[in-house]
């Protein structure tokens, strides 16, 4: 099975989420929705901690990765 990782962009510094998926996270929230999350890669910066303002999520199949595409591809999320 080919693993895909979705880029996702967001503008949170202070994600409350740590390399697993957290449902009060702001960057998790919106991609549960289409499937199984089974990795996380939320980039930050190596001396202060903070997110850089990019992740990568990995879905369980393929038809959560193509539906989580098509949903976010140019979405604007609230944070919390």
């Amino acid at each position: 099975m080919e693993i895909i990782n979705i880029f996702l962009k967001h503008n949170v510094i202070d994600v409350n989420c740590v390399e697993s998926v957290d449902l009060s996270c702001t960057v998790c929230l919106p991609c549960i929705r289409y499937g199984e999350i089974v990795n996380i890669n939320l980039v930050r910066d190596k001396d202060t901690g903070k997110s850089k303002g990019f992740a990568f999520v990995c879905y369980e199949d393929q038809r959560s990765t193509i539906l989580a595409v098509d949903n976010l591809n140019g979405a604007k999320v609230k944070s919390f």
